[in-house]
Parts: C-alpha cells; structure tokens; sequence
C-alpha cells in the first residue's frame, strides 16, 4: 500500500492550513459569520429576523390604517359640523323669514279689522248726527259743543292719527326685515347649496376609476382643477334654480304683493274718514279759532 511520506503530508497541510488561513481572514475582514454557523442557527436567524420583520411591518400598516381611519373620521366630523351649522342656520332664517310674514300678514289683518270697526264707528257717529240734525235741527258744531263731544273726539283722533303714524312705522319696519331676510336668505341658500355639492362632487369626481385616470392624463392639473370649479358651479346653479326656495320666494313675493295690494285697500276707509270727518273738524277748528273774537255766539257758525 502506497502510503504518503511524512514530508508531502506537511506539504498538504501547510497548503490546507494556508488556504483555511487566507479564507478565514478574508471573512473576518467581511465581517460575514454565516459561514462559522451550522445550518440551523442560519434558519432560526432567519426566522426569527422574518419574524421582526413581519412585526415592523404589521405595526406599520395597523399605524397607517390607524392614522387614515382617524384622518377620514376626523374629516367626516368637520364636514359633518359644517353642514349641520349651515343646515340649522339656513332653516333659522327661513324660521325667521317666515315668523316676519306671519307678522306682517298678522299686522295687515289687525289693520284691516282696526280700520273697519274705526270706519264704522266713524259711520254710526255720521249717521248719529245726521239723524241728531234732522231731528232736532242741530248743526254739527253745535252737537260738538253743546254735549262736550269735543273731549271725546280730540283723543280719538289723535289716537287714530297715532295709530297711522305706528302702522307707517311698522310697515317700514316689517318690510326692512323683509328684505334683509330674503336677502340672507338668498345668500345662504347659494353657499350652503354650493358647500353640500361641492363637497358630494369631490367625492363624485375622485372616485370615478376610469374616465377620471385618462382626464388626468390626457389634461393638465390646472385645467382639471378648473372644470371641477366649473362643475360645481355649474350644478350648484342649476340646483340653486330648481330648489325648493323659489317656492318661499313666491311665497314671499305674494306676501309682499298682498301688502302693496291691500294698502290702498286700507286707505279706502282713511280716505273716506279723511274726505268726510277730518275737512270739516280742522274747518270748525279754524272757524272757532279764527273768528271767535269777532263772534261772540260760535254756535250761529
């Protein structure tokens, strides 16, 4: 049997040593241990780093989910507050709106009634006179003067002129209020019309999968940003005109109508105490005023 002599035996052993040597340095100078590890530490090591891994990136996605759930939610509670105080302001001044015309139809109705029961009471007290003089021949200055009815028709009339001076002022009044609620109105219902479909637009136009890729594609970011504005408008417009606030329009344009339609109504009955009471009351007052030096007996007026 051939056996190595002892020299080539140290022969190899100094090559394997100098190869095992060159190799051994040359991984420590790479700092790779990989190497001096068995199988199963190498797949354990490897585990357990898929393992961290794993749970990094777990926690990431849970972080985000986390982070733009509460973003979303957060979004929805804004936009939610916004809408509620625009809704509950707008139906406040439609209540508005529509307590002041039921106010002003109230007063209107009032006025109506006062000037009626006014101008019949101013009738009875006509046609009273008239039957007085036919019955008994006396004037109407004499009536006046010789049962003190002066005392009872000076607070009358200034009451009645009181109550012209309080219906002008009120009507004023009442159709001020009007206008600058329907003119409130007009500006709510256009900003929170174009809030509530702008908002349902950017969720319209941001979720469409298709067209709206190739629109940006095809179109620069600001002309997309300028016919989405347009959209908008363009919608809240044609919404704004077919909503249910030309209705209270109409509404309350007839209310507006019927008072400028019923006020000459009710200037009919002060016209005729105008034309038939008050000439000849300021009449007797500057007769008796005028020439009660020069006649001592006022009652052969």
């Amino acid at each position: 049997m051939n056996c190595p002599s002892p020299r080539s035996l140290s022969i190899y052993l100094s090559i394997y040593l100098s190869i095992y040597l060159s190799i051994y340095q040359s991984l420590n100078r790479s700092h790779s241990l990989f190497i001096y590890l068995s199988t199963s530490k190498q797949i354990s090591l490897c585990l357990s780093l898929s393992r961290y891994l794993s749970f990094l990136l777990s926690l990431f996605l849970f972080s985000y989910v986390f982070l733009s759930f509460s973003l979303f939610l957060s979004s929805f509670f804004l936009s939610f507050c916004l809408f509620s105080f625009f809704f509950l302001s707008f139906f406040l001044c439609y209540f508005c709106f529509f307590f002041s015309s039921f106010l002003l139809f109230s007063f209107l109705f009032l006025s109506f009634v006062f000037h009626s029961l006014l101008f019949v009471c101013f009738f009875f007290l006509s046609f009273s006179v008239k039957l007085i003089h036919h019955k008994y021949g006396f004037h109407f200055t004499e009536v006046i003067i010789s049962s003190n009815f002066l005392f009872f028709f000076l607070p009358l009339f200034f009451s009645f002129s009181f109550f012209l001076f309080l219906s002008f002022f009120l009507r004023s009044f009442f159709l001020l209020s009007f206008f600058f609620l329907l003119s409130l109105l007009l500006f709510l219902s256009f900003f929170f019309l174009s809030f509530f479909l702008s908002f349902f637009l950017s969720f319209f136009l941001s979720f469409l999968p298709s067209f709206l890729s190739f629109f940006l594609s095809t179109v620069s970011l600001s002309s997309f940003i300028l016919f989405r504005l347009f959209v908008c408008l363009f919608v809240a417009f044609f919404f704004f005109f077919l909503s249910p606030f030309f209705f209270f329009l109409f509404l309350s344009s007839l209310f507006f109508l019927l008072s400028f339609f019923l006020f000459p109504f009710f200037f009919l009955f002060h016209s005729s105490f105008l034309s038939s009471f008050l000439p000849s009351f300021f009449l007797f007052i500057f007769k008796y005023v005028l020439f009660f030096s020069l006649n001592p007996n006022p009652l052969t007026f």
